[in-house]
């Protein structure tokens, strides 16, 4: 696929979006891409951003390419690292990877970005992406929405509406779900293949959200 691209933009969501209006469904696809593709694309999510992904960038105000180089090389690198080859513990689960850095290093909206891969081209893939509260969330939410209307259309994973404006859905059954700690009961109901908690030391309880979602990762 594509080589790095160069270019300076940051990935970090803005705060104070309305919950509403930045979780907006992008348009339906009518074509669903062959297994041979999606599994390509799934099982490398760097290269398939480097070649395809777009983000908003701050600084020019526009959609530009996305790089594990424009800001913080080795968390950017890590994290798509552990999504394509996440290691697994002696029973077979995957093991959780636990990112601690400084604020603005584009660890959350990366690992968004490859929820966004695994669960736009694995068929059945059910992900969730839950921040500390709304409008944080709602941020991330934006940058998977943009990704998916930027991507080209011959290589863009076939979505249908859906009437959840916190989920995107896909016609090969996957779904992508946006939820926020400062909600009741987060954690039940999670059956997730993909999970990306982002702000955990910030959310009121995040032990709470603990207790209820990890029976569902053994199970």
């Amino acid at each position: 696929m594509a080589k790095p691209r160069k270019g300076k933009t940051s990935l970090d969501p803005e705060l104070n979006l309305d919950w509403a209006k930045e979780a907006e469904q992008p348009q339906t696809q009518e074509e669903v891409l062959s297994p041979e593709v999606m599994a390509k694309f799934a099982a490398d999510p760097e290269t398939t951003l480097r070649a395809f992904g777009k983000v908003m960038g701050q600084e020019e105000g526009k959609s530009i390419d996305w790089s594990t180089d424009a800001v913080c090389p080795p968390i950017a690198k890590g994290i798509t690292s552990y999504v394509a080859r996440a290691p697994t513990d002696a029973d077979g689960y995957i093991k959780i990877l636990t990112v601690l850095s400084a604020r603005q290093t584009t660890k959350s909206a990366t690992a968004a970005l490859c929820a966004y891969v695994q669960t736009a081209y694995r068929p059945g893939t059910q992900s969730y992406i839950v921040a500390d509260f709304k409008d944080r969330a709602a941020a991330l939410f934006k940058n998977v929405t943009h990704l998916h209307r930027e991507m080209p259309a011959d290589v863009r994973a076939a979505s249908i509406p859906s009437s959840e404006i916190k989920q995107l859905t896909f016609k090969h059954g996957s779904t992508l779900q946006l939820r926020s700690g400062d909600q009741d009961n987060v954690g039940i109901g999670l059956s997730p293949d993909f999970l990306h908690i982002s702000e955990a030391p910030f959310w009121g309880d995040v032990s709470d959200f603990w207790s209820k979602a990890l029976p569902s990762f053994r199970h």
